[in-house]
This record gives C-alpha cells, sequence and structure tokens, in this order.
C-alpha cells in the first residue's frame, strides 16, 4: 500500500499552490510530472515525510528563484500556517493508525485483532474529517481543493481496507462503488468551478491521470474483492491471514 507515501506528498505541494490566488509559476512547480518524481523519491527515500509535510525547498532546490520565493511566501501566509496545521495533526492520526493495523495484523487472538481494526478504522475516519473539513476548502483555489481531494481518497481506500481485513467483503464493494462515483463528481464539480485558464490546464492532465488510472486501480480492486468473497470461506479466511499491509 503507497498511501501514506502518496499522502504526504499530496499536501506538501499545497505548500507551492497556496490557499487563494495562485501564479503560474507555482502551478508549474507542481504539475503532474513534478508530483508523481515527488512520490518516486519519497518511496525511495530520498526525501522525508516529516509531520505529514516533505522540506519542499529541498524537494525543488533545482526549480527558478520565483518558485523558492512562492514557498516562502505560502510559508509566510497566516491562513495556510492553519491549514497546515490542521492537516499535520490529522497526518499524525493516519499514521498511528497505520501503525495499529499492522499490530493488528500480528494478533493472533481473532477478537484482539477485530478490535485493533475497529479502533485503527475510527482514527482514519478522524483524520478523513479533518482533510474533508470545509475549512481547509473555503476560499481555496481550485488546484489546491484537488490536492485535498486527493489525501480524502486516499485516506477513504485505508478505510475500505479495513473492512477487507476484517472479510467485509459486501462493504468494501459498496463502499468503493460509492468512491468512484464521488471521485467522479469531485472531478466534474472542480473542472466546473476553475476560475482561470491557468487552473483548467493544470487540472486537466491531473484529473484524466485519476479517471483512467486511478479510477481503473480502485475497479481493479473491486473485481478482486469480488473473487474473494465467491471463494469458500476456509479460503477466504487463509488469503487474509496472509494478506499484506
Amino acid at each position: 500500500m503507497q498511501f501514506k507515501a502518496s499522502l504526504g506528498v499530496l499536501q506538501t505541494t499545497t505548500a507551492v499552490i497556496g490557499v487563494g490566488t495562485f501564479t503560474g509559476v507555482a502551478l508549474s512547480a507542481v504539475n503532474l510530472h513534478q508530483t508523481l518524481k515527488l512520490r518516486e523519491d519519497v518511496r525511495q527515500l530520498r526525501l522525508e515525510v516529516q509531520n505529514g509535510f516533505i522540506d519542499l525547498k529541498q524537494a525543488l532546490s533545482n526549480q527558478s528563484a520565483e518558485v523558492l520565493k512562492r514557498i516562502d511566501q505560502v510559508a509566510d501566509d497566516t491562513e495556510f500556517r492553519l491549514h497546515r496545521t490542521l492537516l499535520a495533526e490529522a497526518y499524525g492520526i493516519y499514521m498511528e493508525a497505520l501503525r495499529l493495523l499492522k499490530d493488528a495484523l500480528q494478533v493472533s487472538d481473532l477478537n484482539l485483532r477485530t478490535a485493533k481494526i475497529n479502533n485503527a478504522e475510527q482514527m482514519l475516519r478522524n483524520a478523513l474529517a479533518a482533510y474533508n473539513n470545509p475549512q481547509l476548502l473555503s476560499h481555496t483555489n481550485a488546484p489546491g481543493v484537488l490536492r485535498r481531494k486527493e489525501c480524502a481518497w486516499a485516506i477513504d481506500q485505508t478505510i475500505t481496507f479495513t473492512y477487507q481485513l476484517l472479510g467485509e467483503y459486501d462493504v468494501v464493494v459498496h463502499r468503493l462503488n460509492e468512491l468512484q462515483a464521488r471521485i467522479r463528481d469531485d472531478a466534474a464539480s472542480l473542472t466546473a468551478n476553475c476560475q482561470s485558464e491557468e487552473e483548467l490546464q493544470f487540472l486537466f492532465p491531473e484529473l484524466t491521470r485519476i479517471c483512467r488510472h486511478d479510477l481503473l486501480a480502485i475497479e481493479s480492486w473491486q473485481h478482486h474483492v469480488d473473487w474473494m468473497r465467491s471463494l469458500p470461506p476456509k479460503e477466504q479466511k487463509c488469503y487474509l491471514i496472509r494478506m499484506p499491509l
């Protein structure tokens, strides 16, 4: 599961996009190609996520002085500092939930294991509520809203994964159906709310990849779960025991 690395990268890019208005150079600094590169750098441990954020000046050191100046400007913005604090707290809850899930998979007592998974799921819901906080979305430009939404979608998938660990396949399929519909609705809303040609040019490749890659991955997951729930109960149980987090 790459949810952890993805979450840190997605919210880090908001440190260039900012909360209110934006500049073209800000969007070009965290376009689709750059974001994918940051994800790979985190995965390869070349960049470290601390308190839910990457040292963006280090990560974008090869960018222009204008971009580096923009990072400083966003960091000094009072509203963004509030957003960063809320996101850092939510990221901490999310990370603790992941650690609890990993611990749960090592527990042999099924009742205790289930309790730990349920506790982790509640923590994930608390983190999700923070990312869906209207305060983080109001007065935020469309690219910034997209990044917040992507974080929420990632946490939502992690919550769904807890139900898969419990063998609640019907719930998993239902949640994955709902998530796909929500992503499509959010994508349409973001496009409709674009305020400039620059925003639209930024969103188009991002949303195209989400539709062609992320939605297909969720659909593939759904098909896999359909296969799992077709197995005899004994085989389902064996598969759950081997399932990595």
